[in-house]
Protein backbone atom coordinates (compact mmCIF):
# COMPACT_ATOMS: atom_id res chain seq x y z
CA UNK A 1 0.00 0.00 0.00
CA UNK A 2 1.30 3.41 -0.93
CA UNK A 3 2.11 5.59 2.02
CA UNK A 4 0.81 9.16 1.83
CA UNK A 5 3.39 11.49 3.25
CA UNK A 6 2.53 14.72 5.02
CA UNK A 7 3.95 16.95 2.29
CA UNK A 8 1.47 15.54 -0.22
CA UNK A 9 -1.60 16.48 1.75
CA UNK A 10 -1.56 20.21 0.87
CA UNK A 11 -1.38 19.42 -2.84
CA UNK A 12 -4.14 16.80 -2.60
CA UNK A 13 -6.28 19.17 -0.55
CA UNK A 14 -5.74 21.99 -3.05
CA UNK A 15 -6.73 19.74 -5.95
CA UNK A 16 -9.92 18.78 -4.11
CA UNK A 17 -10.78 22.43 -3.49
CA UNK A 18 -10.23 23.33 -7.15
CA UNK A 19 -12.43 20.48 -8.32
CA UNK A 20 -15.13 21.43 -5.83
CA UNK A 21 -14.98 25.06 -7.01
CA UNK A 22 -15.67 23.89 -10.57
CA UNK A 23 -17.93 20.85 -10.37
CA UNK A 24 -20.11 21.83 -7.41
CA UNK A 25 -21.24 25.13 -9.01
CA UNK A 26 -21.89 23.28 -12.28
CA UNK A 27 -24.10 20.81 -10.41
CA UNK A 28 -25.94 23.62 -8.61
CA UNK A 29 -26.41 25.54 -11.86
CA UNK A 30 -27.81 22.45 -13.59
CA UNK A 31 -30.19 21.72 -10.71
CA UNK A 32 -31.46 25.30 -10.61
CA UNK A 33 -31.81 25.52 -14.39
CA UNK A 34 -33.85 22.34 -14.96
CA UNK A 35 -37.20 23.73 -13.70
CA UNK A 36 -36.82 26.76 -15.98
CA UNK A 37 -35.92 24.62 -19.00
CA UNK A 38 -38.99 22.39 -18.80
CA UNK A 39 -41.68 24.69 -17.39
CA UNK A 40 -42.89 28.29 -17.39
CA UNK A 41 -41.49 28.90 -13.91
CA UNK A 42 -39.96 32.18 -15.08
CA UNK A 43 -43.43 33.54 -15.90
CA UNK A 44 -44.85 32.36 -12.58
CA UNK A 45 -42.10 34.12 -10.62
CA UNK A 46 -42.69 37.36 -12.53
CA UNK A 47 -46.45 37.36 -11.94
CA UNK A 48 -46.40 38.93 -8.42
CA UNK A 49 -44.56 41.97 -9.76
CA UNK A 50 -46.92 42.66 -12.66
CA UNK A 51 -49.58 45.36 -12.32
CA UNK A 52 -51.41 44.93 -15.63
CA UNK A 53 -51.34 47.09 -18.77
CA UNK A 54 -47.58 46.50 -19.06
CA UNK A 55 -47.00 48.27 -15.73
CA UNK A 56 -44.56 47.09 -13.06
CA UNK A 57 -45.46 49.14 -9.95
CA UNK A 58 -43.40 47.09 -7.47
CA UNK A 59 -40.27 48.16 -9.31
CA UNK A 60 -41.03 51.80 -8.53
CA UNK A 61 -40.67 51.31 -4.77
CA UNK A 62 -37.66 53.16 -3.26
CA UNK A 63 -35.87 50.00 -2.12
CA UNK A 64 -35.80 48.42 -5.59
CA UNK A 65 -35.01 51.72 -7.29
CA UNK A 66 -32.06 52.02 -4.91
CA UNK A 67 -30.60 48.64 -5.84
CA UNK A 68 -31.22 49.34 -9.53
CA UNK A 69 -29.44 52.70 -9.59
CA UNK A 70 -26.86 52.43 -6.79
CA UNK A 71 -26.22 48.68 -6.83
CA UNK A 72 -23.67 48.80 -9.68
CA UNK A 73 -21.62 51.61 -8.09
CA UNK A 74 -19.33 49.47 -5.85
CA UNK A 75 -18.29 47.26 -8.78
CA UNK A 76 -17.67 50.27 -10.99
CA UNK A 77 -15.53 51.93 -8.33
CA UNK A 78 -13.48 48.77 -7.80
CA UNK A 79 -13.03 48.39 -11.54
CA UNK A 80 -11.85 51.99 -11.93
CA UNK A 81 -9.44 51.69 -8.99
CA UNK A 82 -8.11 48.44 -10.45
CA UNK A 83 -7.33 49.84 -13.89
CA UNK A 84 -5.58 52.89 -12.44
CA UNK A 85 -3.59 50.77 -9.99
CA UNK A 86 -2.62 48.44 -12.82
CA UNK A 87 -1.39 51.24 -15.07
CA UNK A 88 0.34 53.23 -12.34
CA UNK A 89 1.97 50.06 -11.07
CA UNK A 90 4.20 49.94 -14.14
CA UNK A 91 6.03 53.02 -12.95
CA UNK A 92 5.40 53.16 -9.22
CA UNK A 93 7.28 50.62 -7.09
CA UNK A 94 4.88 50.91 -4.15
CA UNK A 95 1.97 49.92 -6.41
CA UNK A 96 3.84 47.39 -8.53
CA UNK A 97 3.15 44.47 -6.17
CA UNK A 98 -0.61 44.92 -6.70
CA UNK A 99 -0.46 44.54 -10.47
CA UNK A 100 -1.69 40.93 -10.45
CA UNK A 101 -4.62 41.66 -8.16
CA UNK A 102 -5.49 44.79 -10.14
CA UNK A 103 -5.41 42.89 -13.41
CA UNK A 104 -7.56 40.17 -11.85
CA UNK A 105 -10.33 42.49 -10.68
CA UNK A 106 -10.21 44.52 -13.87
CA UNK A 107 -10.42 41.57 -16.27
CA UNK A 108 -13.13 39.77 -14.30
CA UNK A 109 -15.29 42.88 -14.62
CA UNK A 110 -14.34 43.64 -18.21
CA UNK A 111 -14.67 40.08 -19.54
CA UNK A 112 -17.39 38.70 -17.26
CA UNK A 113 -19.80 41.60 -16.91
CA UNK A 114 -18.72 43.34 -20.12
CA UNK A 115 -17.69 41.06 -22.96
CA UNK A 116 -19.40 37.76 -22.08
CA UNK A 117 -22.61 39.11 -20.56
CA UNK A 118 -23.33 42.19 -22.64
CA UNK A 119 -21.48 41.86 -25.93
CA UNK A 120 -21.78 38.09 -26.51
CA UNK A 121 -24.85 36.83 -24.67
CA UNK A 122 -27.25 39.77 -24.24
CA UNK A 123 -26.65 41.28 -27.67
CA UNK A 124 -26.72 37.96 -29.54
CA UNK A 125 -28.97 35.52 -27.65
CA UNK A 126 -32.23 37.33 -28.34
CA UNK A 127 -34.28 36.48 -25.26
CA UNK A 128 -37.13 39.01 -24.77
CA UNK A 129 -37.45 40.75 -21.43
CA UNK A 130 -40.53 40.10 -19.24
CA UNK A 131 -42.06 43.46 -20.17
CA UNK A 132 -41.70 42.53 -23.86
CA UNK A 133 -43.58 39.20 -23.80
CA UNK A 134 -47.28 38.77 -24.56
CA UNK A 135 -47.97 37.24 -21.13
CA UNK A 136 -47.37 40.70 -19.68
CA UNK A 137 -49.00 42.70 -22.50
CA UNK A 138 -45.87 42.96 -24.62
CA UNK A 139 -45.46 41.97 -28.26
CA UNK A 140 -42.88 39.13 -28.13
CA UNK A 141 -43.35 35.42 -27.48
CA UNK A 142 -41.96 34.09 -24.21
CA UNK A 143 -38.78 32.04 -24.56
CA UNK A 144 -37.62 29.61 -21.93
CA UNK A 145 -34.10 29.55 -20.55
CA UNK A 146 -31.34 28.84 -23.10
CA UNK A 147 -33.69 29.15 -26.10
CA UNK A 148 -31.55 30.83 -28.76
CA UNK A 149 -33.37 33.32 -31.00
CA UNK A 150 -30.90 35.44 -33.00
CA UNK A 151 -33.68 37.22 -34.91
CA UNK A 152 -35.10 38.72 -31.73
CA UNK A 153 -33.94 42.07 -30.35
CA UNK A 154 -34.48 40.96 -26.74
CA UNK A 155 -31.61 41.45 -24.29
CA UNK A 156 -32.81 39.61 -21.22
CA UNK A 157 -30.24 36.78 -20.96
CA UNK A 158 -28.37 37.02 -18.67
CA UNK A 159 -28.99 39.86 -16.20
CA UNK A 160 -26.28 42.47 -16.75
CA UNK A 161 -27.07 44.46 -13.62
CA UNK A 162 -26.86 41.35 -11.44
CA UNK A 163 -23.37 40.57 -12.75
CA UNK A 164 -21.98 43.69 -11.09
CA UNK A 165 -23.34 42.42 -7.77
CA UNK A 166 -22.03 38.90 -8.32
CA UNK A 167 -18.74 40.52 -9.39
CA UNK A 168 -17.61 40.33 -5.77
CA UNK A 169 -17.55 36.55 -6.06
CA UNK A 170 -14.05 37.33 -7.35
CA UNK A 171 -13.05 37.82 -3.70
CA UNK A 172 -13.90 34.24 -2.75
CA UNK A 173 -10.81 32.49 -4.23
CA UNK A 174 -8.55 35.13 -2.69
CA UNK A 175 -9.72 34.79 0.91
CA UNK A 176 -9.60 32.03 3.51
CA UNK A 177 -11.68 30.82 6.43
CA UNK A 178 -14.61 32.93 7.58
CA UNK A 179 -13.68 35.78 5.31
CA UNK A 180 -14.18 33.51 2.28
CA UNK A 181 -17.64 32.51 3.48
CA UNK A 182 -18.63 36.10 4.22
CA UNK A 183 -17.46 37.16 0.75
CA UNK A 184 -19.52 34.36 -0.78
CA UNK A 185 -22.66 35.18 1.18
CA UNK A 186 -22.51 38.96 0.74
CA UNK A 187 -21.69 38.85 -2.98
CA UNK A 188 -24.53 36.38 -3.62
CA UNK A 189 -26.87 38.57 -1.57
CA UNK A 190 -25.91 41.76 -3.43
CA UNK A 191 -26.27 40.12 -6.84
CA UNK A 192 -29.59 38.58 -5.83
CA UNK A 193 -31.02 41.88 -4.58
CA UNK A 194 -29.98 43.69 -7.76
CA UNK A 195 -31.45 40.83 -9.80
CA UNK A 196 -34.76 40.97 -7.92
CA UNK A 197 -34.84 44.73 -8.52
CA UNK A 198 -34.63 44.08 -12.26
CA UNK A 199 -37.33 41.41 -11.98
CA UNK A 200 -39.70 43.83 -10.24
CA UNK A 201 -39.21 46.25 -13.15
CA UNK A 202 -39.92 43.63 -15.81
CA UNK A 203 -36.33 43.82 -16.99
CA UNK A 204 -35.17 40.23 -16.37
CA UNK A 205 -36.37 36.75 -15.48
CA UNK A 206 -35.19 34.79 -12.43
CA UNK A 207 -33.19 32.40 -14.60
CA UNK A 208 -31.32 35.37 -16.08
CA UNK A 209 -30.16 36.25 -12.56
CA UNK A 210 -29.02 32.69 -11.82
CA UNK A 211 -26.91 32.55 -14.96
CA UNK A 212 -25.42 35.97 -14.21
CA UNK A 213 -23.97 34.47 -11.04
CA UNK A 214 -22.56 31.54 -13.00
CA UNK A 215 -20.89 33.80 -15.56
CA UNK A 216 -19.13 35.84 -12.89
CA UNK A 217 -18.05 32.81 -10.83
CA UNK A 218 -16.46 30.93 -13.70
CA UNK A 219 -14.88 34.11 -15.08
CA UNK A 220 -13.31 34.66 -11.66
CA UNK A 221 -11.94 31.11 -11.60
CA UNK A 222 -10.55 31.51 -15.12
CA UNK A 223 -8.52 34.61 -14.34
CA UNK A 224 -7.55 33.29 -10.92
CA UNK A 225 -5.74 30.46 -12.71
CA UNK A 226 -4.50 32.47 -15.71
CA UNK A 227 -2.83 35.03 -13.46
CA UNK A 228 -1.52 32.26 -11.17
CA UNK A 229 -3.02 33.82 -8.09
CA UNK A 230 -3.10 30.37 -6.55
CA UNK A 231 0.70 30.59 -6.40
CA UNK A 232 1.05 34.20 -5.29
CA UNK A 233 -1.36 37.11 -4.92
CA UNK A 234 1.33 39.68 -5.52
CA UNK A 235 3.49 40.45 -8.54
CA UNK A 236 7.22 40.07 -8.17
CA UNK A 237 9.66 41.20 -10.83
CA UNK A 238 12.16 38.64 -11.97
CA UNK A 239 15.80 39.51 -11.57
CA UNK A 240 17.00 41.54 -14.52
CA UNK A 241 13.51 42.61 -15.61
CA UNK A 242 13.58 46.08 -17.10
CA UNK A 243 10.75 48.53 -16.36
CA UNK A 244 8.42 49.38 -19.20
CA UNK A 245 9.24 52.54 -21.15
CA UNK A 246 7.21 55.61 -20.23
CA UNK A 247 5.70 55.77 -23.70
CA UNK A 248 3.89 52.46 -23.03
CA UNK A 249 2.11 53.98 -20.06
CA UNK A 250 1.17 57.06 -22.04
CA UNK A 251 0.02 54.96 -24.99
CA UNK A 252 -2.30 53.01 -22.70
CA UNK A 253 -4.03 56.19 -21.52
CA UNK A 254 -6.55 56.25 -24.42
CA UNK A 255 -7.52 52.67 -23.52
CA UNK A 256 -8.26 53.75 -19.97
CA UNK A 257 -10.30 56.71 -21.22
CA UNK A 258 -12.27 54.43 -23.56
CA UNK A 259 -13.03 51.98 -20.76
CA UNK A 260 -14.18 54.76 -18.46
CA UNK A 261 -16.38 56.11 -21.25
CA UNK A 262 -17.98 52.69 -21.72
CA UNK A 263 -18.56 52.38 -17.98
CA UNK A 264 -20.33 55.72 -18.10
CA UNK A 265 -22.97 54.38 -20.50
CA UNK A 266 -24.50 51.81 -18.15
CA UNK A 267 -26.57 54.23 -16.04
CA UNK A 268 -30.25 53.23 -16.09
CA UNK A 269 -32.89 55.20 -17.95
CA UNK A 270 -36.58 54.65 -17.24
CA UNK A 271 -38.95 57.47 -18.14
CA UNK A 272 -42.57 58.01 -19.08
CA UNK A 273 -43.14 60.68 -21.74
CA UNK A 274 -46.40 62.35 -22.72
CA UNK A 275 -46.75 63.61 -26.28
CA UNK A 276 -50.45 64.50 -26.41
CA UNK A 277 -51.03 67.94 -27.98
CA UNK A 278 -52.77 70.48 -25.77
CA UNK A 279 -56.35 71.63 -26.43
CA UNK A 280 -57.27 69.09 -29.09
CA UNK A 281 -60.66 69.87 -30.68
CA UNK A 282 -63.28 67.12 -31.10
CA UNK A 283 -62.16 64.97 -34.03
CA UNK A 284 -63.91 62.58 -36.39
CA UNK A 285 -60.81 61.80 -38.41
CA UNK A 286 -57.09 62.10 -37.72
CA UNK A 287 -53.80 61.50 -39.48
CA UNK A 288 -51.06 60.40 -37.05
CA UNK A 289 -47.60 61.12 -38.45
CA UNK A 290 -45.44 59.09 -36.07
CA UNK A 291 -41.70 59.74 -36.27
CA UNK A 292 -40.71 57.47 -33.42
CA UNK A 293 -38.93 54.17 -32.91
CA UNK A 294 -39.52 50.63 -31.66
CA UNK A 295 -43.17 49.85 -30.82
CA UNK A 296 -46.40 51.78 -31.44
CA UNK A 297 -49.51 50.31 -29.83
CA UNK A 298 -53.08 51.45 -30.54
CA UNK A 299 -55.67 50.85 -27.80
CA UNK A 300 -59.31 51.94 -27.43
CA UNK A 301 -60.14 54.54 -24.79
CA UNK A 302 -62.32 57.50 -23.85
CA UNK A 303 -59.90 60.28 -24.82
CA UNK A 304 -57.10 60.59 -27.34
CA UNK A 305 -53.65 60.42 -25.75
CA UNK A 306 -50.04 59.58 -26.64
CA UNK A 307 -47.78 58.13 -23.93
CA UNK A 308 -44.31 56.62 -24.35
CA UNK A 309 -42.69 54.20 -21.91
CA UNK A 310 -38.91 54.01 -22.13
CA UNK A 311 -36.16 52.00 -20.50
CA UNK A 312 -32.51 51.40 -21.25
CA UNK A 313 -28.98 52.47 -20.35
CA UNK A 314 -27.27 55.75 -21.08
CA UNK A 315 -24.44 58.11 -20.41
CA UNK A 316 -25.19 60.67 -17.68
CA UNK A 317 -27.55 63.50 -18.71
CA UNK A 318 -28.69 61.67 -21.85
CA UNK A 319 -32.41 61.71 -22.48
CA UNK A 320 -35.19 61.17 -24.99
CA UNK A 321 -37.44 64.12 -25.77
CA UNK A 322 -40.92 63.91 -27.30
CA UNK A 323 -42.86 66.68 -29.01
CA UNK A 324 -46.09 66.87 -30.98
CA UNK A 325 -47.84 69.43 -33.18
CA UNK A 326 -51.44 69.57 -34.37
CA UNK A 327 -52.46 71.07 -37.70
CA UNK A 328 -55.94 71.35 -39.18
CA UNK A 329 -57.06 70.65 -42.74
CA UNK A 330 -56.84 67.68 -42.72
CA UNK A 331 -56.42 67.14 -38.95
CA UNK A 332 -52.87 65.85 -38.41
CA UNK A 333 -50.76 65.17 -35.35
CA UNK A 334 -47.04 64.92 -35.95
CA UNK A 335 -45.05 63.23 -33.18
CA UNK A 336 -41.26 63.60 -33.09
CA UNK A 337 -38.65 62.08 -30.80
CA UNK A 338 -35.11 63.32 -30.32
CA UNK A 339 -32.25 61.61 -28.53
CA UNK A 340 -29.88 63.80 -26.55
CA UNK A 341 -26.56 62.26 -25.52
CA UNK A 342 -25.61 58.61 -25.84
CA UNK A 343 -27.64 55.45 -25.15
CA UNK A 344 -26.07 52.00 -25.08
CA UNK A 345 -29.60 50.59 -25.08
CA UNK A 346 -33.01 52.23 -25.41
CA UNK A 347 -36.41 50.55 -25.69
CA UNK A 348 -39.44 52.69 -26.50
CA UNK A 349 -43.08 51.61 -26.41
CA UNK A 350 -45.62 54.28 -27.35
CA UNK A 351 -49.30 53.75 -26.52
CA UNK A 352 -51.91 55.78 -28.41
CA UNK A 353 -55.41 55.77 -26.93
CA UNK A 354 -58.09 56.21 -29.60
CA UNK A 355 -61.73 57.10 -28.74
CA UNK A 356 -64.62 55.27 -30.39
CA UNK A 357 -65.67 56.58 -33.79
CA UNK A 358 -62.36 58.25 -34.69
CA UNK A 359 -61.20 57.45 -38.23
CA UNK A 360 -57.44 57.05 -37.98
CA UNK A 361 -54.61 57.01 -40.50
CA UNK A 362 -51.14 56.04 -39.25
CA UNK A 363 -47.96 57.10 -41.02
CA UNK A 364 -44.88 55.42 -39.53
CA UNK A 365 -41.17 56.16 -39.84
CA UNK A 366 -38.55 53.58 -40.82
CA UNK A 367 -37.48 53.32 -37.17
CA UNK A 368 -40.90 51.92 -36.21
CA UNK A 369 -40.36 48.16 -35.86
CA UNK A 370 -43.82 47.04 -34.69
CA UNK A 371 -47.37 48.34 -34.83
CA UNK A 372 -49.74 46.61 -32.43
CA UNK A 373 -53.48 46.90 -33.12
CA UNK A 374 -56.48 45.59 -31.16
CA UNK A 375 -58.22 42.57 -32.63
CA UNK A 376 -61.52 44.44 -32.85
CA UNK A 377 -62.89 47.96 -32.94
CA UNK A 378 -60.08 49.96 -34.58
CA UNK A 379 -59.13 49.53 -38.26
CA UNK A 380 -56.79 52.40 -39.20
CA UNK A 381 -55.43 53.16 -42.64
CA UNK A 382 -51.72 52.36 -42.69
CA UNK A 383 -48.79 54.01 -44.44
CA UNK A 384 -45.82 52.12 -43.06
CA UNK A 385 -42.30 51.09 -43.96
CA UNK A 386 -42.09 47.55 -45.42
CA UNK A 387 -39.89 46.58 -42.43
CA UNK A 388 -42.61 47.44 -39.89
CA UNK A 389 -44.42 44.38 -38.54
CA UNK A 390 -48.15 44.68 -37.81
CA UNK A 391 -49.54 42.57 -34.97
CA UNK A 392 -53.06 42.17 -33.59
CA UNK A 393 -53.93 41.15 -30.07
Amino acid sequence: MTKVTADKWPQASQTLVVRAAIYLPIAILAALSLPFLFSDLDLALQEPFYGGDNRWPVGDSPIWRFFYTIGPVPAILLGVVSIFTLMLGFGNQSLAKYRKLSAYFFFVLLIGAGLITNSILKDQWGRPRPKQVTAFDGTESFERLLHYEPESTGKSFPCGHATVGFYFLALVPLLKGRRRWWALILSLLLGLLIGIARMTQGGHFASDVIWAAAVMWFTSLLFYKLLRLDQSLYWQAKEGTKPLPKWVRWASAPVVVLILALVGTIWPYDKRLTATPDDLPPLEELRLDFNGEDILEIVPGKEFSITSFTDGHRAPKSRLRASSTFTDGPPTIRVDYRREGFFSELNVRTVVTVPEGLSLTIVGSEELTRLVLPKEGIEPQLELSPETKVLKR
